[in-house]
């Protein structure tokens, strides 16, 4: 019988022990190793965050650019307008010289052409005066 009374304080002792001895490695465990996919977890949302925010950065950008680049051809469009109104201000202008121009020749020729009609009879009156007499 003693013999099974050692044995029992035994297995109690072994069971105490155990029990302590397991409270105490879980703490330790747990402080030394923390959840593994929480940590995963947390940098990927980190990491997604970041990307994120860069795409927003990369967008904007180009946003920029765009505006940038619509403004200039925007810009070039209006000189290219104001240059053919210039231009075709300049043709119309030339135009009316020319056509100045030309009334103006046809003036002078009708007028030469009445003078020398005028002056040949005059001459015809002259030569008709002279055969008469």
């Amino acid at each position: 019988m003693k013999r099974g009374k050692i044995d029992k304080k035994k297995e109690i002792k072994k069971i105490r022990l155990k029990k302590i001895k397991n409270l105490t490695t879980n703490k330790r465990v747990k402080e030394r190793e923390p959840d593994l996919w929480k940590e995963v977890h947390s940098k990927l949302k980190l990491l997604g965050k970041k990307y994120k925010n860069f795409k927003d950065k990369q967008q904007i950008k180009k946003q920029k650019e765009e505006q940038i680049r619509l403004k200039e051809q925007e810009q070039q469009k209006l000189q290219e307008q104001e240059q053919q109104r210039l231009q075709e201000q300049e043709e119309r202008k030339l135009q009316k010289e020319q056509k100045l121009k030309e009334e103006e020749e046809r003036r002078f020729k009708v007028q030469e052409e009445e003078t020398r009609l005028q002056e040949e009879k005059e001459r015809k009156l002259k030569l008709n005066m002279n055969l008469l007499t």
